[in-house]
């Protein structure tokens, strides 16, 4: 027989080690020379991936063995989700994000702030991301709020 107090409150289980990320904001200037105003880009993640089917982020992803630094696995990730090559001295260090420890996947996220390269057009790859948009951070947020945009987490703050 159990005593009470052990079935009341089980013992929490332990938290999943986070594995190492790395996620970059895409900046660009829309509207006019009188009227700049910024842009991010974002990706659709497709809804058949484990980790925030459906919801739009940054491009990004988890560290590989090859990648030799977290700016290298920004670079990788950018490359292969939104087909954006970016330069390892373009990045920007911003925030780091570490999902709670609640989550079943765990991720230890440095995010890099880049402005969009000249002349590159993004294109998603069609897998991991199935769309991506160039929208202003407000309108990003006014859709999340308002329930037209699925936000991940770390992308809405």
């Amino acid at each position: 027989m159990i005593p009470v107090s052990e079935t009341a409150h089980p013992a929490p289980p332990t938290p999943v080690p986070p594995r190492d990320a790395a996620t970059v904001v895409i900046l660009r200037d829309a509207g006019s020379v009188h009227n700049s105003r910024p842009e991010v880009y974002l990706v659709k993640r497709s809804r058949m991936v484990d980790f925030m089917a459906g919801a739009h982020v940054f491009p990004g992803g988890r560290l590989d063995e090859a990648d030799t630094s977290l700016a290298a696995c920004a670079v990788r990730e950018t490359h292969e989700e939104a087909g954006l090559r970016l330069e390892i001295s373009a990045l920007v260090p911003w925030v780091r994000w570490v999902t709670p420890v609640i989550s079943p996947r765990r991720f230890d996220a440095r995010f890099f702030l880049a402005r969009a390269p000249e002349g590159q057009e993004p294109k998603v790859d069609g897998h991991e991301a199935v769309e991506g948009l160039w929208i202003a951070p407000a309108e990003a947020l006014a859709q999340w709020e308002g329930g037209a945009m699925q936000l991940a987490p770390a992308t809405a703050k």
